[in-house]
């Protein structure tokens, strides 16, 4: 018996999948991360990225609460902010 339950198996991360990649490309339109960035300094560019991700983040951690309650961990929504924002920088 472990202390949160059983960790969730892949079907249930990939029935989420789909809304997922939705929430995700909405936000980053509404923040703006889809904009040309050639004429704009690189702190710009990062702070977009960090406000892109955070709004990501917070759709995606809305999503999950709504659809699927409490089944998924917190360390795996913030393993997925820490990622997103590292891919979007180095992108």
């Amino acid at each position: 018996p472990g202390l949160g339950g059983a960790i969730p198996g892949v079907d249930s991360y990939l029935t989420l999948l789909p809304g997922m990649v939705l929430v995700w490309f909405l936000c980053l339109q509404v923040a703006g991360a889809y904009k040309v960035w050639r004429f704009t300094s690189q702190s710009q560019e990062l702070f977009a990225v960090l406000k892109a991700t955070i709004l990501a983040f917070f759709g995606a951690t809305v999503l999950i609460h709504f659809l699927a309650r409490d089944e998924y961990s917190r360390s795996f929504l913030m393993t997925f902010f820490g990622l997103a924002f590292l891919a979007l920088s180095l992108s």
